[in-house]
């Protein structure tokens, strides 16, 4: 058997092994006073609370409360408070214990928030930095650009993550392997690639910190660690295949969190990553010349990938979203590149903040577009549209196997 196969055999055995695993039945009760660690993004639930997860006891617990938001807790904190353990809620328990969450803490009494430390609390004020570039934006736009930037959807209406949802670019609100890629592209300069360490050391502390501050997200982890994977073996001179990277990536993320293959969002990554690399190839060669139609045979690659944890994950599956994804990706992709590198001087200069505020607010507005003619199209002309490139694929690759045949003849 050859070495990429085997690898991907022992890929999709840790990964059916971690998804047989089983969450903590660990269920703290009682109360506890002391200073506990922010182990995540606070964000906003849809009650109006601050959410997050912190550390007790070596523990991890789900907190909600309003009054947290007033404190403004950052990632790395400590908050000092009582409070009182209880079970998990239905409605979360499965989401929250594949986050090894094992109880609800509820807040009696907030005496005060203990900032992190240098350098931890270099990530809080670099991330607080960046949202300080957004005051020149419609509240709107602002919440829009912070999903496609960081995966940040605390501030979008209800409203909106529905109409996302619908239209099926929900996943544009999801930091992934596409964000990651864009870090690298800013770092690294276009068309240019890791082959010394020199390059290599500021893409990895790049990369490091983009997964930092976008909450450690499971999509980020996984295209940070092939990414990591591939640019540290260019430096050494050793060619790594794409599925190599992320076969490499699953393998190291899952023996350190089997859990995480229970996560929707690192579910999407790897079916997306997955399509692109095993399926597209195949689309662009009945394509072959074609150019736009390529573009568009990544997108379905992706599409044919995420359909699995897109159904029994997410209970949707918008059959136009591939097409709409090839309106958008050039949009989304300048908005990142806009995003990484000019939100953090955005936040210390008010000149750059408007010019920034102006351009980003543009592309946003036009993905905001696409996405409500994506939601607004009938169902049953949802799934009617895939007949044509059904019917082209199949014309041309009946084609390409005549003029092959041809070739022997």
């Amino acid at each position: 058997m050859r070495r990429p196969k085997l690898l991907n055999l022992i890929a999709l055995t840790v990964f059916i092994v971690s998804l047989c695993s089983h969450t903590s039945k660990l269920s703290l009760n009682g109360n506890r006073t002391g200073c506990f660690r922010v182990l995540s993004w606070p964000m906003l639930d849809n009650f109006g609370n601050t959410e997050t997860i912190l550390r007790v006891e070596h523990h991890r617990v789900h907190v909600s409360d309003a009054q947290l938001g007033q404190l403004k807790p950052s990632l790395f904190d400590q908050i000092c408070s009582s409070g009182t353990f209880s079970p998990l809620s239905p409605e979360s328990k499965s989401f929250l214990s594949n986050q090894h969450v094992v109880s609800e803490f509820k807040l009696t009494r907030i005496e005060k928030v203990r900032r992190a430390a240098f350098p931890y609390s270099l990530v809080g004020s670099l991330h607080q930095m960046w949202f300080d570039g957004l005051h020149s934006m419609k509240p709107h736009n602002a919440a829009l650009l912070e999903g496609i930037v960081l995966g940040y959807t605390s501030n979008q209406t209800a409203q909106d993550k529905q109409l996302f949802r619908e239209s099926g670019l929900v996943h544009i609100m999801a930091v992934s392997g596409q964000n990651v890629a864009f870090v690298m592209m800013v770092v690294l300069g276009l068309g240019k690639t890791a082959r010394s360490f020199r390059k290599v050391v500021p893409i990895i502390l790049s990369l490091a910190f983009f997964a930092v501050i976008t909450g450690m997200q499971p999509s980020v982890l996984r295209a940070v660690a092939m990414a990591a994977t591939v640019i540290g073996a260019q430096a050494c001179g050793i060619k790594v295949s794409r599925d190599t990277g992320l076969n490499i990536a699953i393998i190291i993320l899952l023996l350190i969190d089997p859990l995480m293959a229970k996560q929707v969002g690192f579910q999407l990554s790897v079916g997306a990553t997955a399509g692109i690399i095993y399926v597209t190839p195949h689309l662009i060669e009945v394509f072959l010349g074609r150019r736009f139609v390529n573009g568009i045979s990544v997108a379905i690659g992706a599409q044919i990938g995420t359909i699995v944890p897109m159904v029994f994950g997410l209970h949707r599956f918008a059959p136009l979203s591939s097409l709409l994804y090839v309106l958008v990706e050039p949009i989304v992709g300048g908005l990142m590149i806009i995003g990484v590198s000019f939100g953090l001087l955005a936040g210390l200069i008010a000149p750059v903040a408007a010019i920034y505020g102006w351009i980003t607010s543009i592309g946003v507005e036009t993905v905001y577009w696409v996405a409500k003619l994506g939601a607004d199209i009938p169902r049953w002309l949802q799934y009617g549209g895939w007949l044509i490139p059904l019917v082209a694929y199949r014309h041309l690759s009946s084609k390409r196997r005549r003029e092959q045949t041809n070739l022997f003849v």
